[in-house]
């Protein structure tokens, strides 16, 4: 017969990293982009995007700073791009 505590064994799960702000600010853009978009809601974002707000805000504050920090990060990389072409 088995026992109770053989039947409720505590595992834990596989650890997850963290979540970092180029992850999330890479699948926003990648998020607005597959909605044919330069710029979406956060309701958009929370139907297509992979990230929760909770995360969102965590790394950025608010909505609209993360979308601040995306489109300031696809501009400047551009930049970078261009000039390493010159």
């Amino acid at each position: 017969m088995e026992r109770e505590q053989d039947k409720m064994k505590f595992e834990l799960n596989e650890w997850k990293k963290e979540i970092t702000d180029e992850e999330i600010l890479s699948n926003i853009q990648e998020t607005a982009k597959a909605v044919g978009k330069e710029y979406i809601s956060i309701s958009t974002y929370k139907s297509h995007g992979k990230y929760s707000q909770t995360a969102i805000q965590s790394h950025f504050g608010t909505w609209k700073k993360a979308l601040y920090y995306r489109w300031n990060t696809s501009k400047i990389n551009a930049f970078m791009s261009m000039m390493k072409n010159l």
